[in-house]
């Protein structure tokens, strides 16, 4: 993988839609794509490597066999989310955002362990924020609902608010803030915060960490809120 990355380095841009590359690299992707394909036979070399091939394709231009590629290993792995979650992104790189949220969802509902569940509810609630129009569109889940999904598994958890974990709370906090005065949103958020004040003083680091999440959205309500249609 490393070689196909140093071959499509030049496209490998985030904020842009892969335009095709010389027929001649696209032909010397895919075949190291196929080699990759062929010779990653365990559940960790195809984890480690396939999304990434993936990606590589759609970086010099070949969409479609991407999208296949990812789409054909999704069905197949015991470990789905990884597909799932190169999916997500390259329609978000498309500005796809239905696409991206329909990903994401899958990606989190297959995810296994708990920091794997953690990160892909709070990547699905992130961008149901920060595409947020005021309206829940037919087939989306509401983002209340979503952080109402994100609260109750981070409260499950002893450092739901901590370490890692704590850093994706502090995202979440920046991304719902101009939101939080909006009355379902701040429904959801009053009550959490609730439970986060009553926990029991044995759960003192979890408090006081949970405690600095609530404050962060309080003080970055003092941002313009968003504007919406």
């Amino acid at each position: 993988m490393a070689e196909i990355d140093a071959k499509v380095e030049n496209k490998d841009n985030e904020n842009k839609i892969a335009q095709a590359a010389p027929v001649s690299l696209q032909a010397l992707v895919l075949a190291e794509v196929n080699w990759v394909d062929q010779h990653a036979v365990s559940k960790e070399e195809r984890t480690a490597v396939i999304s990434g091939a993936g990606v590589a394709l759609y970086q010099v231009g070949l969409r479609e066999k991407a999208l296949e590629f990812l789409k054909n290993e999704a069905e197949k792995s015991s470990a789905p989310y990884y597909y799932f979650s190169a999916l997500s992104s390259l329609a978000k790189k498309e500005k796809n955002i239905p696409e991206a949220k329909k990903w994401a969802h899958l990606a989190k509902n297959s995810a296994v362990g708990r920091a794997t569940k953690v990160q892909w509810t709070a990547i699905e609630l992130n961008l149901s924020l920060e595409n947020y129009d005021g309206v829940t569109h037919e087939n989306e889940i509401s983002p209340e609902s979503l952080l109402a999904d994100y609260y109750e598994l981070v409260f499950s958890l002893d450092d739901g608010f901590q370490g890692r974990n704590g850093s994706i709370a502090k995202r979440i906090a920046k991304n719902l803030a101009p939101l939080a005065r909006q009355k379902k949103m701040s429904q959801v958020i009053s009550k959490y915060k609730k439970k986060c004040l009553a926990l029991s003083p044995i759960n003192g680091s979890k408090k006081s960490a949970c405690r600095a999440h609530f404050k962060a959205i309080s003080l970055g309500e003092e941002i313009p809120p968003k504007s919406l249609k």
